[in-house]
């Protein structure tokens, strides 16, 4: 079994189908999550979704291929 209780994680592209399936997955096993995508609405619904499974997790939309972003 994997624990990552204590353990904070950082998904990118949470939006989409598997960065949403590993958001949830991760926070099964314990984590806190921090999801980024691209559409702020999309994040906010991955969010809900992941913490109403009983998860705890934040997100914020950003574009990981820019650094000024």
């Amino acid at each position: 079994m994997i624990d990552f209780t204590g353990q904070t994680a950082l998904v990118t592209g949470a939006a989409g189908a598997i960065g949403k399936q590993v958001a949830m997955d991760i926070c099964r096993y314990g984590a806190k999550v921090f999801i980024t995508d691209l559409d702020q609405d999309a994040v906010d619904a991955v969010a809900a979704e992941v913490s109403a499974d009983g998860g705890a997790c934040r997100g914020l939309a950003a574009d990981v291929t820019k650094e000024d972003r």
